[in-house]
């Protein structure tokens, strides 16, 4: 019996096969045990190339030099592509979102107040909220503006009826014909008006006030705590103490140029922060 076979390079037989050249091999058979020789043509393996995998985004191929992500218990900070952590606070909260989405115009405390959600969406990776109707992508905080707006409709139309009814009060007092005692009962709801028009001011203005103050608060905390930051040798931080700096330069020094209650941040040139 005489066949022929084809096996690939590299394999060890009763002599080394060389690929291209004929080779005998004695070779026995598995039932009568007896033995005969075959003849095996040896090829060379062909080799693939490996392939080499799709080049990475340019976006993500270089360490970001500025970039701010939240974790489980603290922040990771990179700052001009030192890095370092960051406990988290409420003062940082406010800090993180005027830096990964710096406002163009100044914003209301009640605004960057509403940004939070979209913050802890973003760095979740969570999708964005979309309207059912349209598909499109609201930001949390135009939703809240919204939900705002819904609730100062209530309110303008509660206004309006107070001062339709404010003039017919206004005019009971002011006719020949009614009696004195009808006179008196419109001046006590006259009155009752306007003490709720000045209380119902009152509350939306010390709203927006406190609002405004405990953001301030929280963000000059947190501004104080990296101007003292040490490393483990008790050393100013190479990181946290630049980071403050840079808090106080372009955050906290154009808030001054801002309207009360309003917050900005005026990144300079090639500084982009990265969530």
């Amino acid at each position: 019996m005489r066949t022929t076979t084809v096996i690939s390079s590299g394999c060890d037989g009763p002599q080394r096969l060389v690929p291209g050249s004929p080779a005998n091999v004695p070779c026995a058979c598995p039932f009568c045990h007896a033995s005969f020789p075959i003849t095996i043509a040896v090829t060379a393996l062909a080799i693939r190339p490996i392939p080499t995998p799709a080049p990475m985004n340019a976006q993500y191929s270089t360490p970001p030099l500025y970039a701010l992500r939240k974790g489980l218990r603290a922040w990771s900070l990179t700052y001009r592509g030192m890095q370092a952590n960051l406990v988290h606070e409420q003062g940082l909260l406010f800090v993180a979102s005027l830096l990964l989405d710096p406002p163009q115009e100044p914003i209301h405390a009640l605004d960057l107040i509403a940004r939070i959600p979209m913050l802890y969406r973003r760095q979740a990776r969570l999708p964005q909220l979309a309207d059912g109707a349209t598909g499109k992508v609201a930001r949390d905080d135009i939703l809240t503006r919204l939900q705002e707006l819904s609730l100062a409709r209530d309110d303008a139309e509660i206004l309006r009826s107070l001062i339709r009814k404010e003039r017919e009060l206004e005019a009971i007092l002011d006719s020949e014909t009614e009696i004195e005692p009808v006179k008196q009962e419109a001046l006590r709801d006259l009155e009752a008006i306007a003490e709720y028009k000045r209380l119902h001011a009152r509350r939306s203005r010390d709203n927006a006030v406190r609002a405004a103050d405990n953001v301030r608060k929280a963000i000059n905390r947190f501004h104080s705590r990296l101007e003292r930051a040490l490393d483990f040798d008790g050393r100013p931080h190479p990181v946290l103490r630049p980071f403050g700096e840079h808090i106080r330069q372009f955050l906290l020094h154009p808030r001054t140029r801002c309207p009360g209650g309003c917050f900005i941040y005026e990144p300079p040139e090639g500084v982009v922060w990265r969530g």
